[in-house]
Formats: C-alpha cells, sequence, structure tokens
C-alpha cells in the first residue's frame, strides 16, 4: 500500500565534525520522538532516520567520483534503500501498531526543549 506523500517515512539530521556531544544528543532524541509518533500517527511499519557527524566531502568534478562512489558505497546505499521500500509504509496489520502505541512522556519533550542549557553533558557516547 502506498503512503500518501504528507506522511512522514523518515527524518535526517546532519552535523559538522566539530558539534557538541550536548547537540547531537539532543538530534538523536529528536530523531527518535519524530520517528515513534510518525510510526504510532500514521500506523507505519518502520520510519527510516538517520544522523551524520562528521566531515564529508563531496566530489567536485567528474574526475572525482571514482573516490566518492564506490563498491562498498553503492552496496550499502542499496541496502538502506532496500530496507527503505520494505520497511517504511503502512503496516499490514495497523492494529498490532496501535497495540503496540505508548503515549510519549512528556519528560522527552521537555528534554528537546530550546531553552535547556547547551552546555551540559551528555550520558550518550558517540563513536568516531
Amino acid at each position: 500500500m502506498h503512503v500518501p506523500s504528507s506522511h512522514r517515512l523518515g527524518f535526517g539530521e546532519a552535523k559538522v565534525q566539530n558539534t557538541t556531544s550536548y547537540d547531537l544528543c539532543h538530534d538523536l532524541l529528536c530523531l527518535a520522538l519524530f520517528s515513534k509518533e510518525s510510526i504510532d500517527m500514521n500506523k507505519l511499519g518502520g520510519c527510516l532516520s538517520f544522523q551524520i557527524h562528521g566531515h564529508l566531502e563531496f566530489p567536485r568534478s567528474i574526475n572525482d567520483l571514482p573516490t566518492f562512489i564506490n563498491l562498498s558505497a553503492l552496496t550499502t546505499l542499496l541496502r538502506v534503500g532496500d530496507a527503505f521500500w520494505r520497511l517504511c509504509r503502512r503496516a499490514n496489520d495497523p492494529s498490532i501498531i496501535t497495540s503496540r502505541s505508548t503515549p510519549t512522556p512528556s519528560c522527552l519533550y521537555e528534554a528537546i526543549s530550546a531553552t535547556k542549557c547547551s552546555s551540559r553533558e551528555c550520558s550518550i557516547r558517540f563513536e568516531k
């Protein structure tokens, strides 16, 4: 079944290399909440979310493409694409999604508030 374009099937966030761990935690929590809400509200079988952190350099010319597009990168993109098209759609049995759905605790929304102090340490460890 095709999901109308008004439903969000995925979310993403990209940050530069010199980002604080607080900002990474904040974005990760936002992605998790957005995905949960999208799955619950739209009765989806899945939702794709990603976070990019660090340095990403795009090719400046056709001559630079082989270093950017290689077999490993293409294989990864194909796997992600396959998972997206198989899972990020309305669930075959929406009642299962409804039965698993729980209200999102308000404390999670408070944690992503823009008024929080960004100098706090993050309890999530990010590997480089």
